[in-house]
């Protein structure tokens, strides 16, 4: 399987892989499209920085009038730019049969975009656009919503969030905007327009808010508390399952190397913070960012760091040496945190695989070079490594007929082969650390960003 872990370290190998991609096909005749109407040879794109959409160019297929539309951000690199905002937004339609034609292009209301979302409306006649502006210095990033439906193309909303994600999260069948920030009572009452308000009067809250449009008016119609502590939001997912209903799952840094989640549902008509309960278990970790459907059962899984035999966790962020963890998954469920299995993910090279239960506190992990790990039977220091089990290698020449002797391939991904040689004795033999090829090959996936 392939994991996409939002929100994880970066995986440094791929730094020295990543190329701009050369556009091709229907997005070259975007841009030259694009780039004709806007007369300027110097057009840079711009792409979102997260979300769903990040590509240079996003095509949306709008089922309200059976037609395409493309949007592209872009800013011109040489022409000398009087305006404050350099920023452009060129939007694109395509109907059956036709080329493509610029029917919009207007100046944005920030400099670089976090993430573009789209939405309809509770009567499903209108399509919007949700754009999400980076703020400068940590602070709140601005959204604006517009109308793709609308002739007049505008800005029908504008309002602030730190992490904003949409889900039917009431089960009405229509989609919400929500979104997480700071905000006080007077805050969201300025930025409403038609407002049901059921808004809580804390002062300068850390909130969710549930926001629907109609008709292009936005309802802001209830909230819930969030963590007043997160420095940083490192992921946000929706789980349809775990709680027989949506719910959404926000991963938060609370300070250098602590983490939490918290996750929201909806009951008795009102957005719910679970993991706020006085008989809620903390979700507070070490080391692990985000949370995950790990096992593709389609419910969100919970990590907690813990080490190795051998290891102990280092807290300073300067500390260089080797350190391994095993990252154990879990649910929450009746607002306890359930194990389930655990596992070990190698971060930089990007991979991971699930650890069999048998050896559990009996084996640990060395790192023989930059690119290669052995697994071994730890024996009360990890100078005792001579009961060696495996060794895992990441290899960057992708050449599947020049692999090293005694190696095996696990997986082929992108330009990378992963490898493994076994300990032929142990392989052998009944021992309670032997496992076969093919079970590491069930237990291993890579991590995608």
């Amino acid at each position: 399987m392939c994991v996409a872990l939002t929100g994880c370290s970066k995986l440094n190998y791929n730094e020295k892989l990543l190329r701009p991609p050369e556009l091709s096909g229907e997005y070259q005749s975007i841009f030259n499209t694009l780039q004709s109407s806007a007369s300027l040879q110097t057009l840079s794109l711009q792409p979102p920085t997260s979300g769903e959409y990040r590509s240079s160019i996003t095509i949306y297929d709008n089922s309200v009038d059976n037609s395409k539309y493309a949007i592209a951000f872009y800013k011109n690199e040489v022409q000398q730019i009087t305006d404050k905002i350099s920023l452009r937004m060129g939007i694109l339609n395509k109907a059956n049969g036709e080329d493509w034609q610029c029917i919009w292009d207007i100046p944005c209301e920030g400099e670089s975009i976090d993430q573009i979302i789209f939405m309809k409306d509770s009567n499903k006649n209108n399509i919007y656009m949700v754009v999400g502006y980076m703020s400068e210095q940590n602070a709140q990033n601005k959204y604006c919503i517009y109308n793709l439906s609308s002739k007049n193309f505008k800005n029908i909303y504008t309002g602030e969030y730190k992490l904003m994600t949409i889900c039917d999260i009431n089960s009405d069948g229509v989609e919400e905007l929500i979104t997480i920030g700071n905000y006080d009572n007077n805050d969201v009452n300025s930025q409403e327009q038609n407002v049901d308000n059921n808004i809580s009067n804390q002062k300068k809250a850390t909130k969710a808010i549930i926001n629907s449009i109609s008709d292009n008016h936005v309802t802001s119609w209830g909230d819930t508390k969030t963590n007043s502590y997160v420095q940083k939001y490192t992921n946000i997912s929706i789980d349809q399952k775990t709680f027989g209903k949506p719910a959404i799952f926000i991963d938060n840094q609370i300070s250098n190397n602590l983490y939490t989640t918290e996750i929201l549902t909806f009951e008795n008509n009102k957005l719910k913070n679970i993991t706020f309960q006085n008989t809620a278990e903390s979700t507070y970790r070490y080391f692990a960012p985000f949370s995950y459907d790990i096992d593709n059962d389609g419910e969100i899984e919970i990590p907690i760091i813990k080490s190795f035999p051998g290891y102990y966790i280092h807290y300073d962020d300067e500390q260089q040496t080797f350190q391994p963890f095993i990252t154990a998954w879990h649910k929450y469920k009746n607002n306890k945190m359930v194990k389930l299995f655990d596992t070990y993910i190698d971060y930089v090279h990007g991979f991971g695989f699930i650890l069999p239960d048998s050896w559990k506190n009996k084996v640990s992990i060395n790192q023989i070079n930059e690119d290669e790990i052995e697994f071994f039977v730890f024996h009360d220091s990890l100078q005792d490594n001579s009961e060696k089990l495996f060794k895992i290698k990441v290899d960057y020449k992708k050449d599947k007929n020049n692999i090293p002797i005694n190696y095996t391939i696990l997986k082929s991904e992108g330009a990378l082969l992963y490898l493994v040689s076994f300990n032929d004795e142990i392989q052998s033999s009944n021992s309670e650390f032997a496992i076969s090829l093919e079970k590491l090959k069930n237990n291993f996936f890579i991590i995608s960003k």
